[in-house]
């Protein structure tokens, strides 16, 4: 999994969902402790499976039930085009796998291979 870290850098509060039922949301992001919902985070572990239209849905509908301003799915496989497009229509903002590596590298938390 995408380590908590990660995120603490940007937020002051990160709030780790359950596994599994958890709404469409895996990670709540907060500007200030106790604050107003930041973003929400779907984070999709697959090797095999793209991430479809489904999973925009319910992270957008986690958007509004928490009053969150933003909204970020990441996946280690790829997102198929609808599911692109949906989001984009929603202002979610879509990581795979490489766009997981390269803001993984910009910020250091590992050195890129040479």
């Amino acid at each position: 999994a995408l380590p908590l870290w990660f995120f603490v850098d940007q937020h002051n509060e990160v709030v780790l969902r359950p596994e599994t039922r958890d709404g469409g949301r895996d990670l709540i992001l907060r500007k200030s402790p106790g604050g107003p919902v930041d973003t929400v985070v779907e984070l999709k572990l697959w090797r095999e499976n793209n991430v479809g239209v489904d999973v925009i849905d319910a992270t957008f509908s986690a958007m509004t039930r928490n009053k969150a301003k933003h909204g970020l799915i990441i996946t280690t496989s790829q997102f198929t085009k609808p599911a692109l497009e949906r989001a984009k229509e929603f202002g979610i903002e879509c990581w795979d796998g490489r766009k997981l590596l390269e803001e993984l590298y910009k910020h250091q938390y590992f050195k890129a291979p040479t």
